[in-house]
């Protein structure tokens, strides 16, 4: 927030002297865990079904297309001889 007046630095910000908020690495790293307290993190067994669940849909759409593309081939192989 830029000139805000409810006490929240802006980027503007370089009373101490240093670069301004976003180019200060400190200030990153603060303001970075600060968002992660924010963070709700599912439950662990819900985190992993959804990191396996990934993985096979990934592989399962991917390969969907090959194998359709594939029998059309045959079919077409089949039809022009």
């Amino acid at each position: 927030m830029v000139g805000g007046s409810d006490g929240e630095r802006s980027c503007n910000d370089g009373d101490d002297g240093r670069a301004a908020g976003w180019l200060d690495p400190d200030h990153f790293v603060r303001e970075v865990r600060g968002e992660f307290d924010k963070i709700t993190w599912p439950p662990k067994p819900e985190m992993v079904n959804g990191t396996i669940a990934v993985p096979v849909i990934v592989a399962g759409d991917g390969n969907f297309p090959g194998i359709v593309d594939f029998r059309l081939s045959r079919v077409m192989q089949m039809v022009l001889g």
